[in-house]
């Protein structure tokens, strides 16, 4: 009999879920995991911008702009704007280095960094002053060589010397070239390098103090800085001759000297990165823009609306060098011309060097034309006080003349000389400005006919009556002349003495006249002439004085 097996009957299986498993995470689960990934990382981040808050130094300068205090590598310190992208590349390495590798930096991060900056500068006033190129330090000059040591150039009555880096301030705009270690140099020795090195570029003999002045005075901050004219024909090596003569303080990395535009927003830009303003090739200059130039030598406060704002505006002190380049004087106003040294340059006699060449002997030389600069400043801050106390100063540019008496009696001049130098010079200007100046020339031509007229002669000042019923008085006092009318009759005579042109039309009423005479005042002093607002009988009227022979 066959024996059947039966099939073996599987046992039943029964899944238990384990202790560490609950089945496939559902979509909160994944979404929660996401969330506290995302805060650890936002948290971190958060903790690195609070550390790097605490550890940066924000600051408001003296325009009211927020800077970064920022220390290179190299040991050398700058404080750039904190909106910049100087600042803001800072920031950013800061970032990353604190966050670690791998990790992205945002904008947002970097934003929060410079707002949190700013919150803390305002709340607390932290207020430091920031220069360019050159500062007052205790009556000594301070002048940054820009280099990645961050050592400057300290001018002293005693001397110069190159020293580390201190606790002024420079700001260092894009471009800005490094000055060489000055050689050592005598005063004397100084005026000779810079006597050559003028020579060698066409200028006169006879505006080779002027020219050695103005170079000085371009390193001595907060005074009213001259303006340099360079003018010639073509090919009197004008560009030439501004580019080295900005280079010796002001150097760029290039060695290119950018051009500015003579307005106001152009000036702000280049005044916010440059030392030095320098406009090349200037065929003309507005009333306006010549106005400009005046404030900026004398120094004043340039503003405009701020980028993206309605409200807000930003501010800079402009008080620079400037050096401009024309073939004839764009310096017409009066005002202009009495800040304006003009340097006639001629051609050269033994032909034109290459422009490598040019380039070289400049570079090689510069050490020593610094060393020259910087060894006139310090016989001038020395001789300064002395030279301040010999007489009374009546020029707006008196602190120019003032350094030019100080170096030049140090040299071994008299007292006086530099001075008769620039009165001689301000004369002469004021003669050609004369005699292209209808206003002028009407004004001398009616003031001379009236001088001349025996029958409007007093023996003493007369009555403010008889100069009302007259209209015209002359009379001498102490080798002095005065001339004495009625701002009516003052308008009647310039008007007929005017010669005609259809480009320049008489004064209209007595208070143009007034603003033309008066905006012509500095031509009409450098003439020897003096003229001041009087009144007659309450009638107003016009006072000339000059001195006489006697």
């Amino acid at each position: 009999m066959a024996r059947t097996t039966a099939n073996p009957v599987p046992p039943k299986l029964t899944v238990v879920a384990a202790e560490d498993d609950d089945g496939p995470p559902t979509d909160a689960d994944i979404k929660a995991v996401k969330d506290d990934v995302g805060a650890d990382k936002k948290g971190g981040a958060a903790a690195a911008t609070r550390a790097l808050q605490d550890s940066l130094v924000f600051f408001i300068d003296q325009y009211g702009a927020l800077r970064l205090e920022v220390h290179r590598s190299s040991g050398r310190t700058d404080c750039p704007h904190a909106d910049s992208e100087d600042a803001a590349d800072y920031i950013r390495s800061k970032l990353q280095s604190a966050l670690g590798a791998g990790k992205t930096v945002t904008q947002g991060a970097v934003d929060a960094v410079i707002q949190g900056g700013r919150a803390n500068a305002r709340a607390e006033q932290l207020r430091r002053q920031v220069h360019m190129r050159a500062a007052n330090d205790g009556g000594e000059v301070v002048i940054d060589t820009a280099n990645n040591s961050g050592e400057r150039i300290r001018v002293s009555a005693s001397g110069y010397r190159v020293e580390a880096q201190g606790t002024t301030l420079f700001h260092r705009g894009s471009g800005i070239g490094v000055l060489p270690q000055p050689t050592q140099v005598t005063a004397q020795q100084g005026y000779e390098i810079l006597s050559k090195f003028a020579s060698a570029h066409g200028v006169r003999c006879g505006d080779i103090p002027v020219y050695a002045i103005v170079l000085t005075e371009y390193l001595r901050p907060g005074t009213p800085h001259p303006i340099l004219e360079l003018v010639g024909p073509a090919g009197a090596r004008k560009s030439t001759m501004a580019r080295a003569t900005v280079s010796i303080f002001d150097p760029t990395q290039n060695g290119e000297i950018p051009s500015t535009g003579i307005n106001e927003p152009d000036v702000m830009a280049a005044a916010s990165n440059r030392y030095a303003l320098h406009a090349d090739n200037v065929s003309k200059l507005s009333a306006d823009n010549q106005d400009l130039t005046c404030r900026i030598s004398t120094g004043g406060e340039l503003s405009a609306r701020r980028l993206y704002s309605q409200r807000e505006t930003e501010s800079i002190h402009v008080q620079r060098p400037q050096v401009y380049t024309s073939i004839t004087s764009i310096f017409t106003r009066s005002d202009a011309r009495s800040r304006t040294q003009t340097i006639a340059l001629t051609p050269p006699r033994t032909g034109y060097k290459s422009e490598s060449d040019v380039r070289r002997e400049f570079k090689d030389g510069h050490p020593d034309l610094l060393g020259a600069v910087c060894a006139l400043l310090s016989v001038g801050l020395g001789n300064l006080a002395a030279v301040k106390a010999q007489r009374h100063y009546s020029h707006r540019m008196a602190d120019f003349e003032q350094l030019g008496e100080a170096v030049h009696q140090a040299l071994g001049q008299k007292a006086g000389w530099f001075g008769e130098i620039l009165a001689a010079r301000r004369q002469a200007d004021a003669t050609v400005i004369a005699e292209g100046d209808l206003v002028l020339v009407g004004v001398l031509k009616v003031l001379d006919k009236w001088e001349a007229d025996t029958k409007l002669r007093h023996a003493s000042k007369p009555t403010g009556r008889a100069i009302a019923r007259d209209g015209v008085c002359v009379w001498e006092d102490s080798g002095t002349r005065f001339t004495v009318a009625t701002t009516t009759r003052w308008l009647q005579a310039v008007c007929q003495a005017m010669p005609f042109d259809q480009r320049e039309q008489p004064p209209t009423s007595e208070r143009a006249l007034k603003h033309a005479i008066d905006h012509r005042t500095p031509t009409l002093e450098a003439l020897g002439l003096r003229v001041q607002a009087a009144k007659a009988n309450d009638r107003n009227a016009i006072v000339f004085s000059r001195k006489v022979a006697q």
